[in-house]
């Protein structure tokens, strides 16, 4: 059975004079509380910088080791630890040596790699191209001159771009606010199966956003949406005034002309057949929460 033993790492304890740490506090003028933590977190730490002369081993060094009678291909895969130490396994496939533990020690251009378990080693100097190591392999009875060659780790593949198909209906709708001549392109998304199902409009921020709620990278609307149509809920989000195919303009646009856009929004869902129209609400984020209160105070607008 193989085994593989991984080196592990000893963690930096820094002791600093309590004296010493509160003049420290005086003259940072940092909170106790977090200077503490940084302290706490300065000792935690494993040291992960290579020494000084280190360098990378990581990857496959593999030569032919000549015996009596033919050869018998070494390969000895090296990989880096985040701690700096090394954990590497030795392999010689005709003899059935498959993953052996082997520890590795370099000092300078000499590297020794030692592997107990079989009770074989290798010292080798490394050549300044880095890319082979000459030296002597040693086991009982045996010894002989051999060169590893290396070969470097293989290129991440890129990741996947494939999807699974959401689990829920994507209609891509346009309304209107009728009272102030605005058109609005959204999305509404409606969980699978019959229906009717109960459903909400997203309001938000104050701010130009688009239907997604975008904040950098993150769509603060565009996953809750998904969230609550994975759970039974349609939802209708839209991108506010002056954003994408939405006439008007941003900074022109007040909390009443938002509350109109809301009713816009319900009336719009009152008329789809798989919503439900005893089950419709409004959700916002921000200033969009206060426009939803509005909007639910407000009469409902007769449809035109």
């Amino acid at each position: 059975m193989d085994a593989i033993l991984m080196a592990g790492f000893n963690p930096m304890i820094v002791y600093i004079p309590f004296r010493r740490f509160q003049r420290a506090l005086l003259y940072l003028r940092l909170p106790a509380a977090l200077a503490w933590m940084l302290v706490l977190l300065a000792g935690s730490l494993p040291a992960q910088a290579q020494g000084p002369g280190k360098y990378s081993l990581e990857g496959e060094w593999k030569g032919p080791l000549a015996v009596p009678g033919g050869s018998l291909p070494i390969q000895l895969v090296v990989t880096e630890l985040a701690s700096g130490n090394r954990f590497a396994v030795l392999n010689v496939v005709p003899q059935r040596i498959n993953r052996i533990p082997t520890t590795v020690e370099q000092r300078g251009d000499t590297v020794l790699f030692v592997a107990e378990q079989v009770g074989c080693r290798f010292k080798g100097v490394r050549t300044p191209e880095g890319n082979r190591l000459t030296g002597i392999w040693s086991q009982p009875g045996y010894q002989a001159a051999l060169t590893l060659e290396f070969v470097p780790p293989p290129v991440a593949a890129a990741p996947k771009s494939f999807k699974f198909p959401l689990p829920y209906r994507v209609q891509e709708v346009k309304f209107a606010n009728e009272t102030d001549k605005i058109d609005f392109a959204g999305t509404l998304t409606i969980p699978a199966g019959e229906g009717p199902f109960p459903a909400v409009a997203l309001l938000s921020d104050w701010g130009a956003q688009d239907q997604d709620g975008r904040y950098g990278d993150y769509k603060l609307l565009g996953g809750l949406a998904d969230y609550l149509t994975r759970r039974g809920i349609a939802v209708l989000r839209f991108p506010d005034r002056g954003v994408g195919e939405t006439g008007s303009r941003t900074e022109l646009t007040s909390p009443e002309d938002r509350t109109r856009d809301a009713q816009a929004a319900l009336q719009f869902m009152r008329t789809q057949p798989l919503l439900d129209g005893a089950n419709l609400g409004l959700l916002g984020h921000g200033e969009g929460g206060n426009v939803a209160l509005l909007a639910a105070g407000a009469p409902c607008p007769r449809p035109l």
